[in-house]
């Protein structure tokens, strides 16, 4: 390379490297700088998200002794006025933080504020049939878990809007279980009409199919384990997709009631979660925010230091790497031998100039199809590497060996043809006395000696030679002819 070619080179590694440290620290700059603004700004949807979800949770419990009251009486008038309550407290929370927003402008939900009402007319449940009751809430808790999902939308980190939108199917989770343990509730105290089996194979399917949604999109090892075990592994819930039914309705109003416990807390868990992880989220690109700036003078700091280098060893270090790169270039990678694209530049190009004499060994492995097979490509691999760890350790230096292709293999020699028929003969029987993992290993050879023909024609010579040594029952040694 021409002294001025290096000089442009040095001009560039002196001017580029600036441009493109200044560029890519102003776009991460900005970048992270927009993230933790949004991030901050999007703080303000988390609470109606939270309240939201609290309000999904308690109507499906609110819904199971909505039910329980219209059949059973008034035994468990309490718990159903607590859940009343509650779903009040949080619903005059979630009214709070969605009146001091513009609610346009994060869900068309304006409804939500006329919910109280609804809530009234689902518990007026005289005369109605449990179906109709628990459609009634079902319409209600899917229209609120429709803007629960439009508002975590909002999160615009995909990750965190994907893990806010796995509660999602933790409520229609929830709402498919309070479903069937109402149905089986109502069934204590009214005759059944359809087939029990029926609703609950129905049941089941859309539990285990909500429950297989959640477990698999929720991301922190713990709860995936919580709900395994505390929620989809309830002896309720289990007792109930199991077919070991309840004989009386006081232990499964007891058994429900824990299991409506562990839910709210392991929900309270999750959120708790998400709401740390949005935490950690605006923290993050707070920090990153002036670590780029840090780095971005360090980065340039450094390459006033790179610059010199470039200058003092910069033609040195060049040439090293050009010749490293063509010994990549010619290095089979799961063999380490030197490879066909080698092979092509040495035999074009090399072979004619070389003094002689030199020898060729073409080697093709007996039946590698058939190892492949039967044993499979990662042992084919194994054969391989074993076959050029024996190559390289018979050859001498001068010597040259390549992997040619697939199963063949090829050696170089310096030397006349008998020198390297010994060579080819030592080879072979190498091969068939190391067994790889007690298999077999054969191989055919084909010999010859370049006399300055064309290169083409003499590799198709020893290539003939190889191929007469298939034929003749493999494992055997022939000389080009």
């Amino acid at each position: 390379m021409r002294t001025k070619d290096y000089r442009l080179i040095f001009l560039l590694a002196l001017f580029v490297p600036y441009i493109v440290i200044f560029a890519l620290s102003a776009h991460f700059f900005f970048s992270n700088l927009s993230k933790y603004s949004e991030l901050k700004s999007l703080k303000e949807v988390i609470n109606p998200v939270k309240d939201l979800s609290e309000i999904i949770t308690l109507l499906n419990g609110d819904k199971v002794f909505t039910v329980l009251k219209n059949y059973g009486g008034e035994t468990h008038l309490k718990i159903s006025q607590r859940y009343e309550r509650e779903i009040e407290e949080r619903l005059k929370d979630l009214k709070r933080d969605l009146s001091d927003r513009s609610i346009e402008k994060y869900c068309s939900c304006a409804d939500i504020f006329t919910l109280d009402s609804a809530l009234s007319r689902l518990r007026q449940a005289e005369n109605r049939s449990v179906k109709e009751i628990l459609q009634a809430y079902d319409r209600l808790i899917n229209k609120l878990c429709a803007y629960y999902a439009e508002l975590s939308s909002k999160l615009s980190l995909k990750a965190l809007s994907l893990q806010f939108k796995t509660l999602y199917n933790l409520h229609k989770f929830h709402t498919v279980v309070n479903d069937l343990v109402a149905e089986r509730l109502a069934s204590f105290y009214q005759p059944v009409r359809g087939d029990l089996r029926y609703s609950l194979y129905y049941y089941r399917g859309e539990i285990l199919a909500y429950a297989d949604t959640f477990y698999v999109l929720i991301d922190f090892p713990h709860l995936k384990e919580k709900f395994r075990t505390h929620i989809f592994g309830h002896p309720m819930l289990q007792n109930l997709l199991t077919g070991k039914d309840y004989a009386y309705p006081t232990p499964l109003v007891g058994d429900f009631l824990n299991f409506e416990g562990e839910f709210s807390a392991f929900h309270n868990e999750v959120l708790e979660k998400l709401l740390h992880t949005l935490e950690r989220n605006i923290e993050h690109y707070w920090l990153k925010t002036f670590e780029v700036l840090i780095l971005a003078v360090l980065g340039l700091t450094s390459l006033l230091v790179v610059n010199f280098v470039v200058y003092q060893y910069g033609v040195s270090r060049f040439e090293s790497t050009i010749q490293k790169l063509e010994e990549r270039m010619f290095k089979d990678p799961l063999t380490g031998l030197l490879n066909r694209r080698f092979f092509n530049a040495y035999l074009l190009k090399r072979l004619k100039t070389d003094p002689p004499p030199t020898s060729f060994i073409l080697i093709d492995l007996d039946n590698f199809k058939q190892i492949n097979d039967t044993y499979g490509h990662d042992f084919g691999d194994k054969v391989l590497r074993h076959v050029a760890r024996i190559l390289k350790r018979s050859i001498r230096k001068q010597d040259i060996a390549v992997r040619w292709g697939g199963e063949e293999f090829g050696i170089f020699v310096k030397a006349p043809l008998e020198v390297a028929v010994k060579l080819a003969e030592r080879l072979r029987k190498r091969l068939e006395e190391n067994p790889v993992d007690g298999i077999k290993i054969t191989a055919s050879f084909g010999v010859g000696e370049y006399k300055g023909e064309d290169p083409k024609e003499f590799f198709k010579k020893v290539d003939e030679a190889l191929y007469r040594a298939k034929r003749k029952g493999k494992n055997r040694v022939e000389k080009a002819i």
